[in-house]
């Protein structure tokens, strides 16, 4: 009796061991992709509570959507699914409880997940995201966010339009062509504007944190400027009827309007 006593506590123990890896594999799932045809795809929302966002452009007819899953238990959920012209994306967890619980909960953060989505040309994006960056090498579109901690940095693209909030991290927009709207309560902001925008307007609202603008040489800006305690610096000549209207209101933060080198 005791040799089999022995032999079903190490089954007991293997299976055990078993289920814990298969949990493991489980939560750190390998990458999952999928597909939609980009001739249909206007818009792409996104609602992601923990994790990084990556956009690129593509020239095909295909709109891909690949997830990294960094941790993902069982109670999360990934939605991707066309609805007419958008594509939504979001994760959550099923959580019980009120809106508030189930909005902070520390079990939420069980569901990281990573998406790297090609988008067509001239899309909309929307992000809204709790912790994680947003990034993008090549995306050509108009872009709106709502984050409340991570950084913001959109490189080499070329965007018609961005309007954003964030809480806490740094907001950089290299590519804009024209009017814009972004408010950070801790964080610096970058804008690079790689044409002359011909109208329009720019508002910075920054509680804490500085915002750096900058313009093609050529570039016919006026500018408005309003903080408690912080420096304006401008390289521009202000033109009081300049078709473009940059707007800097902060409480505690500097603005540096910079020229462009050729």
């Amino acid at each position: 009796m005791k040799n089999v006593k022995n032999s079903n506590i190490s089954f007991i123990s293997c299976v055990a061991l078993a289920s814990a890896a298969f949990l493991y594999s489980d939560a750190f799932a390998e990458g999952e992709a999928k597909s939609f045809n980009a001739a249909e795809i206007k818009k792409v929302e996104i609602d992601n509570t923990k994790g990084d966002i990556t956009l690129r452009s593509t020239p095909n007819d295909q709109v891909t959507v690949t997830a990294d899953k960094v941790q993902f238990d069982k109670e999360c959920s990934s939605v991707v699914e066309k609805k007419g012209d958008t594509l939504l994306i979001r994760t959550d967890r099923e959580v019980g409880g009120s809106w508030w619980s189930r909005m902070f909960s520390d079990d939420r953060w069980n569901c990281n997940i990573n998406y790297e989505i090609t988008v067509p040309k001239d899309v909309s994006v929307k992000y809204k995201g709790v912790s994680g960056d947003l990034s993008s090498e090549d995306f050509k579109g108009s872009l709106s966010f709502d984050v409340v901690s991570g950084d913001v940095d959109i490189s080499a693209g070329e965007l018609s339009e961005v309007k954003g909030k964030s809480v806490s991290g740094e907001v950089r927009i290299s590519g804009l062509t024209g009017s814009g709207q972004i408010e950070v309560v801790s964080g610096d902001v970058m804008v690079r504007y790689i044409k002359v925008p011909l109208a329009g307007r720019l508002e910075v609202k920054s509680v804490s944190g500085d915002a750096t603008i900058i313009f093609p040489p050529d570039a016919k800006v006026v500018t408005e400027f309003s903080t408690a305690s912080g420096e304006f610096k401008n390289e521009l000549i202000d033109i009081k009827d300049a078709p473009f209207r940059l707007v800097f209101k902060g409480v505690s933060g500097d603005l540096s309007v910079v020229k462009r080198a050729e």
